[in-house]
C-alpha cells in the first residue's frame, strides 16, 4: 500500500495570517521571535503553545516576558502558553473551516509578531471554504488571506515548513489489542492511512482517510467516492500521548496514522529539539498500555523520506 503518496490527495491549500495588538503576540516582534505553535481546542477555549530555545545571549527583557508569562523550561527550551478566546478571529476561523470534512491543518506558527495557518484540504470542497471566508473575513478583519489555490500536496506543505524549522520524523508500531480493531473504533476496515485534522487534540479523533476499502459505519462522510473519507472516533492510545505531549506543552506539526492488517502505525513529525522528549513521551506510554506492544521503527530528518513512498518497515509495505 501505497502511505505518503496518498496524502497528497489534499491537493488545495488555504494560508491565513493575522498580527493582533498586544500579548504575546506584541512580545514576539519585539524580541523577534519565530516559533511553530502547539494547539489545541477545548470546548470555547483556544490553547496555543509556542518554544523559544534558551541561549547565554538572552536579553534581559525577553527573560522578564517569559518569566511573567509563566514560561515552563525544560531541557533548555522556554514554551509559553497562552489562551486564545472567542474574541480571537484567526482561531475562531479555523474552527469553522476544521468543519469542512477535508480540511486539515496542515501548519501553525508565529513569526515577529505575525500568526500563520496553513490548511490543506480536497478541492471538492472549496465551496465550503470559500463561504467561511466570505462570512468571517468582513472588511475590518484582522485576517488576511494569503494564499488559496494548488497545495503541491501534503509532502511539499511539510517541506516548507523544514525551510524555518529542523523537524525530526518518529515512527511507531503498535499491534493493538482486539478491541480496538472493531468497527465502534476502527470504522474503515483492515488498510488505510489518515491524517488527523489537527495534530493533537482532546476528546475523539477526527481524521482523514485515504483507503480503497468501503466503511464500515454509516456515520463516514465521503469525500471522494471510494477513495477518501472523514469519520471521528476514538483512540485512547493516541489521547493518552497528547495528554503527555500537552502536559509537556511539546508541539506535533503532524500526525498520520497507518492501519495495515493487524498492525497500526502512529507517524509523528515533531521540531528537531523535542525529538528526544517526544521519545520519552512514547516510553511513557509503553509502560501504560503495555498491551498494545510499543516498538519505535524509525527517527530520522524528515526531509530524508519526504518524497518516498514507502515510511514503514519493509517487511510490511
Amino acid at each position: 500500500m501505497k502511505n505518503v503518496e496518498q496524502l497528497d490527495a489534499l491537493n488545495w491549500k488555504l494560508c491565513l495570517s493575522s498580527k493582533p495588538k498586544g500579548g504575546t503576540a506584541e512580545k514576539t516582534e519585539k524580541f523577534g521571535i519565530e516559533s511553530e505553535l502547539g494547539f489545541i481546542f477545548e470546548d470555547e477555549i483556544t490553547e496555543i503553545n509556542l518554544f523559544v530555545k534558551k541561549t547565554e545571549e538572552m536579553q534581559r527583557e525577553m527573560v522578564i516576558f517569559l518569566n511573567e508569562s509563566k514560561a515552563m523550561e525544560m531541557n533548555n527550551i522556554y514554551r509559553v502558553r497562552s489562551i486564545a478566546r472567542k474574541n480571537f478571529q484567526l482561531t475562531e476561523t479555523a474552527r469553522k473551516l476544521l468543519v469542512i470534512p477535508s480540511v486539515v491543518l496542515s501548519s501553525f506558527s508565529i513569526s515577529k509578531g505575525q500568526y500563520r495557518m496553513e490548511f490543506l484540504f480536497h478541492d471538492s470542497q472549496i465551496d465550503d471554504v470559500s463561504k467561511v471566508i466570505l462570512q468571517e473575513l468582513m472588511e475590518k478583519s484582522d485576517v488576511k488571506v494569503e494564499y488559496l489555490g494548488p497545495s503541491g500536496g501534503f509532502r511539499e506543505s511539510i517541506r516548507r515548513i523544514t525551510d524555518r524549522t529542523k523537524l525530526t520524523l518518529i515512527g511507531i508500531e503498535t499491534d493493538p489489542p482486539e478491541e480496538e480493531l472493531k468497527m465502534e473504533r476502527n470504522p474503515m476496515g483492515t488498510e488505510w492511512v489518515r491524517i488527523e485534522k489537527t495534530p493533537i487534540g482532546r476528546g475523539n479523533i477526527n481524521s482523514i482517510y485515504f483507503t480503497n476499502e468501503k466503511p464500515q459505519r454509516e456515520d463516514v462522510k465521503e469525500i471522494v467516492p471510494g477513495k477518501i473519507y472523514y469519520a471521528a472516533t476514538e483512540n485512547n492510545f493516541i489521547r493518552g500521548m497528547d495528554s503527555l505531549m500537552s502536559e509537556n506543552r511539546i508541539p506535533c506539526i503532524s500526525r498520520v496514522n497507518i492501519l495495515k492488517g493487524r498492525k497500526f502505525y502512529v507517524i509523528t513529525a515533531v521540531p528537531d529539539i523535542f525529538a528526544g522528549e517526544y521519545i520519552h513521551v512514547a516510553r511513557q506510554v509503553a509502560t501504560s498500555f503495555d498491551k498494545w506492544n510499543l516498538k519505535i521503527f524509525r527517527v530520522q530528518n524528515i526531509g530524508e523520506w519526504i518524497y518516498r513512498e514507502k515510511i514503514l518497515p519493509s517487511k510490511f509495505t
